[in-house]
């Protein structure tokens, strides 16, 4: 299996790369130059910003935060999206997209299309969301 590489996109632009050589392999988190040079916002206090490689349990426990803790939802996006429930860059390069907050992840390829996306909603009626409650 090639080394598995997203893009990690805050407020629209690049802010590093997230690598995993293999599905069981840890992730690690690289800042980008560029955004080391005029970025403020680290992604955590247990990755503040600095020209390093992060790895293990710290770049593990923020991918894992953007993702949904219910394992049973988890278990329906594994298969919704063809994945190992507990494959977090198998989902993320899938979901990305649409993580909670300001943070994006995507396929280096995908990124013009990503950004030209601008934001998307979708009306959502008070009985969709009494149906997804249940």
């Amino acid at each position: 299996m090639p080394v598995r590489n997203l893009l990690l996109v805050m407020y629209g632009g690049v802010v590093g790369r997230v690598t995993q050589s293999s599905a069981t392999a840890e992730p690690e988190f690289t800042y980008e130059p560029a955004y080391l040079a005029t970025g403020s916002t680290p992604l955590g206090v247990r990755m503040p910003l600095a020209d390093t490689t992060y790895r293990g349990a710290s770049v593990r426990a923020f991918l894992e935060g953007v993702l949904p803790e219910d394992p049973r939802t988890r278990q329906r996006w594994g298969a919704l999206l063809g994945v190992e429930p507990d494959d977090t860059l198998a989902i993320l390069s899938q979901m990305g997209w649409d993580c909670p907050g300001a943070v994006q992840f995507c396929l280096a390829d995908a990124l013009d299309e990503m950004q030209s996306r601008g934001r998307q909603t979708q009306p959502v009626s008070d009985q969709d969301i009494a149906t997804r409650s249940r």
